[in-house]
């Protein structure tokens, strides 16, 4: 390949905007200057197979073969609407949609937009939607909430509260918070 040859097929891979095209031209144009595929692959970090690959796409098709070919792979999967709906059930918890878990995970978001009729995506590119809509990872609380209703709880602490100042004096009043009580498995009785 000629100097001036391989100098027009970087122009052309610079104003293409593409990196994986201006890759290729890149080790075609080393090999059209001479180096071996093996060289130019331990040169740019990659594979020989794709150097390999680049070449001889350049020799059935010129340069055009060197474009990316996703772009005519279709429609993307995460459009629009999957991420009003995504934002939607994020909005709430998955107790709120029938699962059995406090908080969500990427694998359950996907299984929740799949059973709400969208496409199914992987967990990686759940991640990257959940990441292009400003969502973050965070630890989940934990909280602890009384399940009695608010008079018997309200009553049970008037009671202890009375015994406190108003019980026999040789009995020590002890309160014991459940959430503190260790388990028989990490020493606890």
């Amino acid at each position: 390949m000629k100097r001036k040859q391989r100098q027009a097929l970087l122009r052309w891979a610079v104003r293409s905007g593409c990196p994986l095209t201006y890759r290729r031209c890149m080790a075609v144009a080393a090999v059209g200057r001479g180096a071996s595929c093996h060289a130019v692959a331990r040169a740019m970090e990659c594979a020989t197979s794709a150097v390999v690959s680049a070449v001889r796409r350049y020799q059935e098709g010129e340069r055009q073969a060197l474009r990316d070919r996703r772009e005519s792979n279709g429609r993307r999967k995460v459009d629009n609407r999957f991420r009003e709906r995504l934002v939607r059930v994020l909005e709430g918890t998955p107790e709120d949609w029938g699962w059995c878990r406090p908080t969500w995970t990427r694998e359950l978001l996907c299984q929740e937009l799949a059973r709400r009729g969208l496409v199914r995506v992987s967990v990686a590119t759940m991640g990257r939607t959940l990441a292009s809509l400003g969502a973050r990872l965070k630890a989940a609380k934990p909280i602890v909430e009384c399940p009695w209703p608010g008079w018997r709880r309200r009553r049970r602490l008037h009671e202890l509260k009375w015994l406190e100042v108003y019980g026999p004096s040789r009995e020590p009043v002890l309160h014991v918070d459940e959430v503190d009580i260790p388990s028989p498995s990490q020493g606890g009785t």
